[in-house]
């Protein structure tokens, strides 16, 4: 019984990272030129962490590295940090791979 519930759970994971995928595809598939048309609705509750244009960039670079990547954070990071728009955000610079 415990043993089903955790396939059960691994499957539901599986099932909702297909559908994450499936929706950054559609929203990426929206723009010519996504890294700067992609716009982000935020609602009310925007976080001040990072900035429209960085998550733009993450949003951009996630779907371009392949989102079921398993280290596709750690290659992201080294995207950002080798990105020329961030050379002086040393905050977005600092972030570690699970902070992105």
């Amino acid at each position: 019984d415990r043993i089903m519930a955790s396939i059960e759970k691994g499957e539901s994971r599986i099932q909702r990272r297909a559908l994450n995928k499936k929706a950054l595809d559609a929203k990426i598939a929206r723009y010519k030129a996504p890294f700067h048309q992609l716009r982000i609705a935020y609602g009310t509750n925007k976080g001040k962490n990072y900035t429209e244009e960085e998550d733009r960039f993450l949003v951009c670079m996630l779907h371009k590295l392949g989102f079921d990547k398993e280290n596709v954070y750690e290659e992201l990071r080294a995207s950002v940090r080798n990105a020329p728009q961030f050379r002086f955000d040393w905050f977005i610079k600092s972030r570690t791979g699970m902070e992105l």
